[in-house]
């Protein structure tokens, strides 16, 4: 082990062995015997005299009773005795020691023990020992040079795991040992719900990350890119291959074992316990274990903008429907179509830059707040909806802004940044070697203008209701039998008209909008003045309804109120219709101009 040294010798007849350990001559150590020290004439103690050195003294005495010649007897050797025989110490760890024996016979104890003695038996005086040149010998040339062996197990000296890792692929394990060995490292991610008490050692080898360590004093280290470093079709056990995710933290285990030999160079390991590898490493150059918990494999991937839908939901909002990867912030921004002159005041898509100040696509998508352009929101969930309601647009002096106009096209353009940075930041434990990360990851130019062609061209609805320019009746009529009412519209249309007789007791606030459609007097309008011949009161059969018709048809020589009313044929962002309609109090104004009507109501 390491304190002790253990001899197997014989000797060719019955005697008592000792053995002693001797400093190496190249030792610094001035207080033991060394092998060039040994002599065997001055016995006086502090001259290392061979005999009373290795026989040595109570507690330092290495001895064996060799009862039978040829036959094993061992002997241990684990302290050293101090040259002035007043003092031992144990044998040091990992060192190598001279190790001399000393023998002599059992001669005086055979002789004086002997059953039966002659009648001339004169005791022997002393046993037969063996001399300094022997024990110099046998010291040297058979027994050589021996170590004590290392029983320590190793430690960590450096410890230490890049937080946010460098790659965002990969966590990157650098470690050191305080003697050459192996270290194996498993991580798993920090919300798995895994804790220190599951893994034990036979679990971190199991997911055969491990790397050398050869060289004391430099550093080595372990690539962890995938949970366990296995091939799932070699193995018959349940694998776990997931690989590293960036912007996930992970809590690392590290354990090792050294590269440890005996007496006779076959390996024989010390390795680190179990308790040591649960404790957290608590300082990254002088590790107390082998845990560093809660490290962030970096983000370094921006986050990747969705378009679900885009739509214009009144005349001056542009409304986007949104989804990202990750969590992080999206922002949008109106920007001219290109079909606005070169003159205009506002960034447009052919001059949106990468580089630069004037239309500089992050800046500029961001917004401003004191021009109210700012439209972003927080993206919380990957994969969820999230709404941009644009309704203004920015100077590119980013100077001022304004509503957007009012059927006109544009180009939007967004621009998105993850949470990385947040995340990392406030995460609720971090790592000892926890660096906030500096700045989130964003999307370049490339990705926003391809995403400003997938947006493409939108133009903000029509609101407005439609308006008479012309609402003429020919006064009497050219005809008789019918009314021909000419209209025109300012915006492409559909006109609605009913008639009432003047003494029919019906006045303009009896005419509400469904009754003049029940008429079902209609004509399109589509840039050209159009006509409704009006020859009844209601243009219906009355067999095929079940209401009370008015199938009256338009007398001579009557007088009529007549109303119009109409919508218009404006249709969203999908060419769904979406009208707008003329209101009542329109529809009972009286016309006033035939060629510019202030309502929908001609009388008499």
């Amino acid at each position: 082990n390491a304190e002790t040294i253990e001899l197997t010798i014989q000797l060719n007849e019955p005697g008592t062995l000792w053995c002693a350990a001797l400093e190496l001559d190249s030792s610094a150590n001035v207080l033991n015997c060394k092998k060039g020290q040994l002599q065997g004439s001055n016995t006086a103690a502090g001259n290392c005299y061979f005999e009373t050195y290795i026989k040595g003294a109570s507690g330092v005495t290495f001895r064996a009773d060799v009862h039978e010649a040829y036959r094993d007897v061992k002997i241990q050797v684990n302290t050293i005795w101090q040259k002035n025989q007043a003092a031992s110490a144990r044998l040091a760890h990992e060192t190598g020691y001279h190790i001399f024996c000393f023998a002599e016979d059992d001669w005086v104890i055979q002789a004086n023990g002997a059953a039966v003695k002659s009648i001339n038996f004169a005791t022997p005086t002393s046993p037969n020992k063996v001399v300094l040149a022997v024990v110099t010998t046998f010291g040297n040339d058979t027994i050589g040079v021996q170590t004590t062996l290392d029983d320590a197990p190793p430690s960590f000296t450096v410890l230490q795991i890049k937080d946010p890792t460098a790659y965002n692929t990969k966590i990157v394990v650098t470690f050191a040992l305080n003697e050459g060995g192996t270290a194996y490292c498993r991580a798993t991610k920090t919300d798995s719900g895994e804790t220190a008490g599951d893994m034990p050692i036979s679990r971190i080898m199991t997911a055969s990350w491990s790397g050398a360590y050869a060289v004391v004093g430099s550093n080595a280290t372990i690539e962890i890119s995938n949970l366990e470093n296995v091939n799932p079709a070699l193995t018959i056990r349940d694998d776990e291959v997931a690989p590293i995710y960036e912007a996930s933290q992970y809590d690392v285990y590290c354990w090792a074992q050294d590269d440890a030999v005996d007496s006779k160079g076959i390996y024989r390991a010390n390795y680190m316990t179990q308790g040591y590898v649960e404790a957290d490493v608590a300082a990254v150059r002088a590790p107390l274990g082998g845990r560093t918990g809660n490290v962030w494999v970096a983000d370094a991937t921006p986050p990747t903008m969705i378009l679900v839908l885009v739509e214009s939901i009144n005349q001056e909002t542009l409304e986007l429907t949104l989804q990202l990867n990750e969590p992080g912030t999206l922002w949008c921004q109106a920007v001219d179509h290109s079909s606005v002159g070169v003159a205009s005041q506002n960034c447009r898509s052919s001059i949106m830059a990468s580089v630069g100040t004037t239309c500089f696509f992050e800046t500029f998508v961001k917004g401003g707040t004191s021009h109210a352009t700012v439209f972003r929101t927080d993206v919380h969930e990957a994969y969820r909806d999230v709404k941009i309601e644009v309704n203004r647009i920015w100077q590119k002096d980013q100077l001022g802004s304004a509503a957007l106009q009012h059927e006109q096209p544009y180009n939007i353009w967004c621009f998105a940044e993850d949470d990385w940075v947040i995340e990392a930041q406030n995460a609720a434990t971090k790592s000892i070697s926890f660096s906030a990360p500096s700045s989130p990851n964003k999307v370049d130019f490339t990705k926003v203008q391809a995403f400003a062609t997938a947006i493409g061209t939108q133009t903000t609805l029509d609101d407005s209701p439609p308006s008479f320019t012309k609402l003429q009746i020919q006064d009497p009529t050219a005809i008789n039998t019918k009314i021909i009412v000419t209209f025109a519209l300012n915006e492409a249309g559909t006109a609605y008209c009913r008639v009432a007789r003047l003494d029919s007791g019906e006045t303009a606030g009896d005419m509400h909008i469904p009754r003049i459609l029940s008429a079902q007097w209609s004509a399109p309008y589509s840039g050209s003045d159009a006509t409704i011949s009006i020859t009844k009161l209601e243009n219906v059969n009355p067999a095929l309804t079940n209401k009370d018709d008015h199938d009256e048809p338009i007398a001579e020589s009557v007088q009529y109120n007549v109303y119009c009313w109409a919508k218009d044929h404006a249709t969203n962002t999908f060419a769904y219709d979406r009208p707008n309609y003329m209101i009542t109090d329109y529809v009972e104004a009286n016309v006033v101009s035939s060629l510019s009507p202030k309502g929908g109501a001609t009388p008499y």
